[in-house]
């Protein structure tokens, strides 16, 4: 029984930390897609 409330609580910070966290880096991820596409000669600029 302790078990799955150690589980359930691990399971709510990580999702919680999962929910602050994208919301905030998901333009980090799109600048860091097109930089890897510019450098492969992709033919695009960033912004």
């Amino acid at each position: 029984m302790e078990y799955a409330l150690l589980l359930a609580l691990i399971a709510t910070i990580v999702f919680s930390a999962v929910a602050f966290f994208g919301t905030s880096t998901g333009g980090g991820f799109g600048k860091s897609a097109c930089s890897i596409k510019v450098a492969y000669g992709d033919g695009g600029t960033c912004n």
